[in-house]
């Protein structure tokens, strides 16, 4: 997330500032976003090991052999987190990434 906060979303606001002319970048951050959606791209995958990791150890959320509730509830918000973060990861690889990728190479082709 440290990247996501301080690199990628301030450069997609700076594009898009540009974009509407209200500011201008200097050629030194061409081809910024190609490199960033890379590192973002290599976490995803990254985040999506340690998620199967914990899939494996939590037996495919499978809770008929837990009694207590509170192992039930664990359960349950690492399945949340789970499905929330690969849905997270779909929108950025999916939505976001070619968007902004997009939008820089608009912004310099000017």
């Amino acid at each position: 997330m440290g990247n996501e906060e301080q690199t990628l979303f301030p450069y997609i606001s700076d594009l898009l500032m540009v974009q509407a002319g209200d500011n201008n970048l200097p050629p030194a951050d061409r081809g910024r976003m190609d490199s960033t959606v890379t590192i973002m791209r290599m976490e995803h995958q990254t985040t999506e090991k340690i998620l199967k990791k914990i899939r494996l150890i939590c037996h495919n959320y499978d809770m008929t052999n837990y009694i207590c509730s509170a192992q039930r509830l664990v359960q349950e918000k690492l399945k949340n987190l789970e499905k929330d973060l690969y849905q997270h990861m779909h929108l950025e690889n999916q939505v976001l990434f070619p968007k902004a990728l997009e939008l820089e190479k608009e912004i310099y082709s000017r």
